[in-house]
């Protein structure tokens, strides 16, 4: 009789053509397992019982009119969709870096001007026109440098270029010159428009402008009156106009604002004005003077005014290639600051320190040094006081230099003395425009105020 049975191990049903007797073994021949067959009954081995499923506790329902949850649906992403997300992106990324490429690389507008400054101009004035006169109550103090006769010149050439009025031409004025001795100044005046020119080559067919040639830069000859009177007269870019009066230094000022520029920019003043030149020329009003040519004592005397009070800027003075102040005029102030090129950032330190840990550094309970009241005339002054309560002192690169603020009423009065006419002898009676006499004596014989 046929016998089955199952093997205890696999499980597997195994079928014997008889019955084993009794004690005989049987081998499994799936896993190998030997054991002692047992029927499995009908034919057929038991099959084990299978473990009953725990059930799970029901959630309990949610209380009548509770809120109920809902499964969230799982959306599947359409690729499309996916695609045009990343191609946006991509998009957006190559579009930043050509925006940071030409913003970063542009140069700022004062370093483009400045670019047209000849490197050998030894005092450069800056008046952010356009900004300071938004304040109604601070237009005069431009009076010094934007003169009559520096308004003509704007007025002609504005309505040249087809610009509706002279103050078109007056956003930004540059003015520098270069001295290297009595009657002998070389000066240049540099324009930024509000707008740009409303055609290219505007000096084009002008009557009383001759075109002209210097090291393959087109400019043009003026036969106007004034400052205009045999001026040369370029226009490197769509917002700027330069213009070298007539004067001893005046070939040599045309060639120098030729090759000028930012591709140029080392031979510039520019490129000569280091870190104290960014610095000052934020200003809206603003001085830089290079100590060279007759000016090559300048900081050297400054310095000397000083030295037993502030002996490391007296140590900046003797060999510093640039130093300068500015004023930036506000509804509510004046802001002041007044920076000197350093030989590297450890002098720059080096100057900050020891005004802070100084009598300055103390502000307004600041114990005056003798010989800095007899160096700042106003120094004594319970105004001036007002100047000290915010006097800081900072460092940007090779430029130590200071801040400080005042109400308008006492600010106006120091704005005038800090950039009186007689700074760096700037009106020497060399024929440019300017008027007024000399400034208030100051910290340098004949030269101003820091």
């Amino acid at each position: 009789m046929p016998f089955a049975t199952r093997c205890p191990e696999c499980r597997t049903k195994l079928r014997l053509d008889a019955a084993p007797d009794d004690g005989e073994t049987v081998e499994c021949p799936k896993c190998g397992s030997v054991f002692a067959p047992e029927e499995s009954g009908g034919g057929d081995a038991p099959a084990e019982p299978k473990p009953k499923k725990e059930k799970k506790p029901k959630k309990p329902k949610a209380a009548p009119g509770g809120p109920r949850k809902r499964k969230a649906k799982v959306k599947k992403t359409n690729p499309f969709f996916l695609f045009g997300m990343l191609g946006g992106a991509g998009v957006f990324v190559i579009g930043l870096a050509i925006f940071l490429y030409i913003y970063l690389g542009k140069a700022g507008k004062m370093e483009e001007m400045l670019s047209y400054v000849p490197g050998d101009c030894n005092v450069v004035r800056g008046i952010n026109s356009g900004q300071i006169s938004k304040y109604p109550g601070f237009a005069n103090e431009m009076d010094g440098y934007v003169t009559p006769a520096v308004k003509a010149v704007a007025a002609d050439l504005a309505a040249s270029i087809g610009f509706d009025d002279g103050d078109d031409l007056l956003d930004y004025v540059v003015i520098g010159k270069a001295k290297k001795g009595p009657r002998n100044t070389g000066v240049v005046y540099v324009f930024r428009t509000k707008k740009s020119f409303p055609k290219p080559n505007p000096l084009a067919g002008v009557a009383s402008l001759a075109p002209s040639e210097s090291g393959g830069a087109t400019y043009y000859k003026s036969s106007g009156k004034g400052l205009l009177a045999n001026a040369a007269v370029f226009t490197p870019t769509d917002r700027l106009v330069v213009v070298v009066p007539t004067g001893p230094q005046q070939q040599a000022m045309i060639s120098a604002v030729a090759g000028g520029g930012m591709k140029n920019k080392e031979n510039t003043f520019a490129g000569k004005a280091g870190d104290t030149g960014k610095r000052v020329s934020a200003g809206n009003l603003w001085i830089l003077v290079r100590p060279e040519g007759t000016l090559k004592n300048y900081a050297k005397d400054m310095g000397e005014t000083v030295k037993g009070a502030f002996p490391a800027f007296k140590r900046a003075c003797e060999t510093t290639p640039v130093i300068g102040w500015w004023t930036t005029y506000g509804g509510k102030g004046i802001s002041f600051g007044g920076g000197i090129e350093c030989t590297d950032s450890t002098q720059t330190w080096d100057v900050i320190r020891s005004m802070r840990d100084g009598e300055l550094g103390k502000q307004d309970d600041a114990e005056l040094p003798s010989e800095f009241k007899r160096a700042v005339a106003s120094a004594g002054s319970k105004e001036f006081r007002e100047f000290l309560a915010f006097l800081l002192f900072r460092g940007s690169g090779k430029c130590a230099y200071f801040t400080a603020r005042m109400s308008p009423d006492n600010g106006k009065r120091y704005s005038s003395q800090i950039h009186g006419q007689g700074i760096a002898t700037w009106n020497d009676d060399d024929n440019t425009g300017n008027v007024g006499g000399q400034g208030p004596g100051g910290l340098v014989p004949g030269g101003g105020r820091p």
